[in-house]
């Protein structure tokens, strides 16, 4: 989860030359929560109990 926060922080929230930075805030919001339920979805028992 720590490494999807700096993902979320460096290119969602500060943007990028890339065209991140054009997205709302809306559509930033929405793709975090796409990222988290895969991430959620990879994880074992242990993994998301830790991660709670």
């Amino acid at each position: 989860m720590c490494r999807l926060f700096h993902f979320y922080h460096h290119w969602l929230c500060r943007g990028c030359r890339r065209g991140w930075g054009a997205l709302a805030a809306a559509q930033r919001m929405a793709l975090l929560l796409q990222v988290t339920q895969w991430q959620i979805r990879e994880m074992d028992e242990e993994e998301y109990r830790r991660w709670l």
